[in-house]
């Protein structure tokens, strides 16, 4: 009949929105919530950041033939690691110069996880609160490594990147970001209350890191000897020379972002003891934020019983034994 399938019509359309009603409310609590960006928002609100992934860093070694001048490998060169898995090659790259004074052979460095993104973002439409997306992802952003320039007619100027705007005067030059569920990170400007605004028409620029790992369970940390290819080249002369590279131990320091169920526990742990610790609870809190470690546990010494002295345990994440 026409009006059962008018109920049912109605009942179909009345059960969508309530699962509408329900997710959107559900995004609101943080023990709830499931989309990242909701979580980093509810966390900001006590002044907790989550944290990024970190890249892997190894100490190498660089030869090249003998030459009778110094050679220098400029910061950015790129280094590669080859799996005999056939797993993803993880790409490394000097963040500082290496030379090689004339008449050696090699050098000593290390080297970090990741490999530099010059990207145009866009251009202004003078409106507040402009959002732009970094194209690449997984992005490091534990590091400082993320700059964003604004050109306003007059030249490109490097902003500042903040936690929040809540600070900002309306001539400060301030971004924030922010990274969504699916890892690609957001560029924020202000609204010319909190945080300038960029007038119309300026363009923007950005230089970031993606790391090539961080997803699985290896982040970057690739195993002793496997870093062996030179992605980029260097001339004397105008002649390229070949660069080798070994790593004589693995990588190491790679971690995953940290998880949203991490933080539904750690954000309201950190109220707890804010900047101080006072009692071993307060202890076991700040180290369970550090990254690396699984779990931790605070007592007074057994002995002596100094009312200064606390014992710290740590129980570090994968397969590591409890230091003390």
């Amino acid at each position: 009949e026409f009006g059962i399938g008018l109920i049912e019509l109605l009942a179909g359309v009345l059960g969508t929105l309530h699962f509408y009603c329900d997710r959107a409310a559900n995004e609101a609590f943080l023990p709830t919530a499931i989309k990242r960006e909701s979580v980093t928002r509810l966390t900001q609100l006590i002044d907790f950041q989550l944290r990024g992934a970190a890249p892997a860093s190894a100490d190498v070694t660089i030869a090249i033939p003998v030459q009778t001048v110094d050679v220098t490998l400029p910061v950015g060169f790129l280094f590669q690691s080859i799996s005999d898995s056939g797993g993803t090659p993880v790409k490394f790259e000097l963040l500082d110069s290496l030379t090689i004074t004339a008449g050696q052979t090699s050098g000593t460095t290390t080297i970090t996880e990741g490999e530099p993104v010059n990207e145009s973002l866009g251009v202004s439409d003078g409106l507040p609160n402009q959002r732009f997306e970094l194209l690449k992802v997984p992005v490091e952003t534990r590091g400082i490594l993320l700059k964003v320039f604004v050109d306003e007619g007059a030249g490109e100027v490097e902003w500042t990147l903040v936690d929040s705007f809540i600070e900002a005067s309306p001539t400060d030059l301030v971004y924030t970001t922010e990274t969504d569920s699916l890892g690609r990170v957001n560029v924020f400007f202000g609204d010319n209350v909190q945080g300038k605004l960029p007038v119309a028409t300026s363009t923007f620029r950005s230089e970031y890191r993606i790391l090539t790992a961080s997803r699985g369970d290896v982040f970057g940390n690739v195993p002793a000897g496997s870093i062996t290819q030179a992605l980029s080249q260097i001339t004397v002369g105008g002649n390229p020379i070949t660069v080798t590279i070994t790593n004589a131990a693995a990588a190491s320091g790679g971690e995953p972002e940290q998880s949203v169920e991490e933080a539904r526990v750690l954000a309201p742990r950190s109220l707890r003891a804010l900047n101080r610790a006072v009692t071993a609870e307060d202890f076991k809190t700040f180290a369970e934020q550090f990254p690396g470690v699984a779990a931790a546990l605070a007592s007074p010494p057994a002995t002596n019983g100094l009312p200064c002295q606390v014992i710290l345990s740590l129980a570090p994440e994968g397969a590591g034994l409890p230091t003390h």
